[in-house]
């Protein structure tokens, strides 16, 4: 794996530890597979746990995740954080088991906060209430498909912000945009989303 010089600069300690970890890992040293996912684990399975609601589904998620990680390793990019790109994979892979189990799924319709403390509600109140039509479940499948529409620069912060509930300075770091792009970029995506709910709701 060859590494951008400007781009080793501008790795935090951690990431550049990891980036060490994931070269060593590629040269067969299988210490370094432990190590990374001894560090990250537990943060793992935690995401799979929020997302799957169950704890058995959590566990199988995490050893699936780690799996599909270590088997495309090669594939990772330093100009992401890899615990960015870790995450990721664990998302997609609790997304998977919850469409093979069609299980309830996690949405962005509660509430969260931003950086300053501001409570964000991605979605009103009213989308969750059984006068619209569809049952609580159903509109998370369709709120999932919404984010899914979305384009792409807005899609993936959506999901960095949300799905993974990384900071705008984690998120600055990963996408390799300046911090006030990230803002501006994510407030436009959380309009042009309520835009798109509030539609579906007319229609």
């Amino acid at each position: 794996m060859e590494i951008d010089s400007n781009i080793l600069e501008n790795l935090s300690p951690r990431a550049k530890e990891d980036l060490f970890l994931v070269q060593n890992a590629l040269n067969g040293n299988t210490k370094s597979y432990e190590k990374l996912m001894n560090r990250y684990k537990r943060n793992v399975y935690y995401i799979a746990l929020k997302l799957l609601q169950n704890e058995n589904d959590a566990e199988d998620a995490t050893q699936e995740c780690f799996m599909k990680a270590f088997a495309s390793l090669d594939k990772y990019e330093a100009k992401f954080a890899f615990s960015t790109w870790l995450y990721k994979i664990a998302s997609n892979t609790c997304v998977d088991i919850y469409r093979k189990k069609k299980i309830e799924t996690f949405s962005l319709a509660s509430s969260t906060h931003d950086d300053e403390g501001n409570e964000i509600q991605i979605n009103d109140t009213k989308f969750l209430t059984p006068d619209n039509g569809l049952e609580k479940k159903e509109r998370k499948e369709i709120i999932n498909k919404i984010v899914s529409s979305l384009p792409e620069k807005y899609r993936v912060l959506i999901e960095l912000r949300y799905y993974e509930e990384l900071s705008y300075d984690e998120i600055a770091v990963s996408t390799n945009l300046p911090l006030g792009t990230v803002k501006a970029q994510l407030k436009r995506a959380k309009m042009i989303l309520q835009e798109l709910i509030i539609k579906m709701d007319d229609f």
